[in-house]
């Protein structure tokens, strides 16, 4: 019985293991994000360029309904055998999905990470900063998340100033604390240069 219950046991695992094969997965994990420009296409090596390949194949029309640049404007920040925080340029910058790496789709109805908005990063860590929110993927999670608390009032905003890119953001990450500084401003319109209400902390959970 023994002898019978185990052999079950590897068979499952090996069916499984070949499903992932046939389904997209590769063995490749990356286990920390891939900081500045290593994440670019161009930097990624050969295995992560396939990884970004079969993801770029199911883009159609555009999973965010912009157009897509090359595929050279694609970037991998994280991945393991389940999933990818990864995205391609369009004209108006490019935004970050966490996608499942068996179907290329986007996990969960969470909020996006966008390279140009108050974006910062650690080994662990992508921060994204917008108007009036701060969101963050920590590796080997499931979903991006809101920063506790940090959503702001419709009198209040992370901006300092509109712009092309997404504006001025100052925002920081002190890693060994995991705490977020943003300085936050009053919420005016037109491009001039905002007043300074504070500086807010939040500590990721």
């Amino acid at each position: 019985m023994f002898v019978v219950v185990v052999l079950v046991g590897i068979g499952v695992w090996m069916y499984a293991q070949e499903t992932r094969k046939n389904s997209g997965y590769s063995p490749a994990t990356q286990s920390e994000i891939l900081l500045g420009e290593k994440a670019f296409y161009e930097n990624l090596s050969s295995e992560e360029k396939k990884l970004v390949g079969a993801y770029y194949d199911t883009l159609g029309n555009d999973t965010i309904g912009l157009l897509t640049q090359p595929i050279s404007s694609c970037v991998l920040k994280y991945y393991d055998p389940f999933r990818a925080l990864i995205g391609c340029g369009t004209p108006k910058g490019t935004t970050f999905l966490l996608v499942d790496r068996e179907n290329w789709r986007k996990i969960g109805e969470g909020a996006n990470l966008r390279l140009d908005d108050g974006y910062i990063e650690s080994d662990t860590y992508a921060i994204s900063t917008n108007l009036n929110e701060i969101f963050y993927y920590e590796v080997g999670k499931s979903s991006i998340k809101s920063v506790p608390n940090s959503k702001l009032s419709s009198v209040e905003t992370y901006q300092e100033s509109a712009g092309l890119g997404g504006g001025n953001f100052t925002v920081s990450f002190d890693a060994s604390t995991k705490t977020i500084s943003a300085e936050i401003y009053k919420a005016t319109r037109g491009g001039e240069r905002r007043e300074k209400i504070r500086t807010a902390t939040f500590v990721l959970p």
